[in-house]
């Protein structure tokens, strides 16, 4: 017997060799299937007949009619169909008739809109006398809430002024859009309340920098609801559509200097350097990305390494044992403290901290330099929580 298969049918060849020759009987069979279609759907697509899974189907503002009409074949009349939406146990149920079953979605408006934005569909048959069990089978997904993703806020600031870019991308349809932004922790109003109608992105958005200190702030996005409150609160805005920004750059003094780390402290105590570390200042970190002219590539930029600053890190003399590998681990991520003199922090572009060599007097970042310095028994210090340095003039 040989077989082959489509989408839509079965054929089969039975040969028989008993009475010495070949007799070909060929065979075929269509493949049940069940069709499924959303009537009254905002989405163009959901109306037509599929018989494939569909992703995210948009509900759009208004349910209206809506109604889930599945097809099946017909040796299932009688059954009874069940669909689940998404994993919160709501189920609907419909026996079939005359090869349909219809559901009523629109009653169930509520448990659509509520919870995820995107709800899963599936089908689930039992047809005993058949032998037929159908338990879970995806139909498509429902795009129940607008929804903005990929969002990026790039700092153009320029002296005396705050200036955003702000670019994302849409899943699902809407006409307006309200594009907010607090400062974090503050309880006051939103400093920004900003109606977007045409192409959604870019947008630009302008700031007194009187209004504007430094620090984190929250931008959100939502569709615009006429019958909504423009009263939102930051704490329900962290729900939807948003990203954090630190804004802050503008006015950085420490920028385009360069500094000599004299020595470094674990605790209270010193410990010099037989070796000198220069420390090139050029920028800051802003929204997660490093300042121009910086290879952002195999940079780890932590949410905790925000407004600090970057560096290049010099070692003299140029001979020095460990110059090839801090020039490799370049660029290093710098947390100054409050005083101008001090350095908390000093990370390599994979993200380690420093370490010192009691007996070396050097610092290093790297995990085979730390295995080098244990296996001769060297004592070590670290991580080091301050640098003390002074501007190179």
């Amino acid at each position: 017997m040989k077989s082959t298969a489509t989408a839509k049918s079965l054929r089969l060849q039975l040969i028989s060799r008993e009475t010495g020759r070949e007799v070909l009987l060929p065979l075929s069979a269509a493949i049940p299937k069940v069709q499924w279609r959303l009537r009254g759907a905002a989405d163009d697509r959901a109306n037509a007949w599929h018989d494939t899974v569909q992703d995210e189907i948009w509900l759009g503002s208004e349910v209206g009619e809506l109604e889930l009409v599945l097809r099946f074949p017909c040796f299932l009349e009688g059954a009874m169909a069940a669909v689940s939406i998404d994993d919160d146990g709501t189920q609907l149920k419909s026996e079939i008739h005359h090869g349909e079953a219809v559901l009523d979605l629109a009653r169930h408006a509520d448990t659509l809109r509520s919870g995820s934005a995107v709800k899963a569909f599936r089908l689930s048959v039992a047809a005993s006398d058949f032998g037929i069990d159908v338990s879970e089978s995806p139909l498509f997904t429902l795009r129940t809430r607008w929804e903005a993703v990929d969002i990026q806020c790039v700092d153009r600031s320029r002296a005396g002024k705050v200036e955003l870019q702000l670019t994302w991308q849409e899943k699902g349809i809407t006409e307006q859009r309200i594009v907010r932004l607090w400062r974090h922790g503050a309880q006051a109003p939103a400093l920004v309340w900003q109606k977007v109608i045409a192409t959604p992105s870019p947008v630009t958005i302008s700031l007194d920098p009187r209004e504007v200190p430094p620090g984190y702030y929250l931008v959100q996005l939502e569709a615009c609801d006429p019958w909504g409150s423009t009263g939102v609160s930051a704490s329900r805005a962290t729900v939807g559509s948003h990203v954090w920004v630190y804004l802050g750059q503008g006015g950085d003094s420490l920028t385009g200097k360069r500094f000599i780390i004299d020595f470094v402290r674990k605790g209270r105590v010193p410990y010099p350097l037989s070796a000198t570390y220069r420390l090139n200042i050029a920028g800051k970190i802003v929204n997660s990305r490093l300042p121009s002219g910086q290879a952002q590539r195999h940079v780890l930029v932590k949410r905790t390494n925000e407004g600090w600053h970057v560096a290049q890190l010099e070692v003299e003399p140029a001979d020095d044992p460990l110059a090839a590998e801090i020039a490799d681990a370049n660029p290093f991520k710098v947390e100054w403290s409050d005083s101008e003199n001090v350095v908390k922090t000093i990370e390599d572009r994979r993200g380690d901290g420093a370490m010192y060599c009691y007996e070396c007097q050097r610092l290093f970042w790297s995990d085979e330099t730390l295995r080098s310095e244990q296996r001769q028994n060297h004592r070590l210090v670290g991580p080091i929580s301050a640098f003390i340095v002074r501007e190179e003039r």
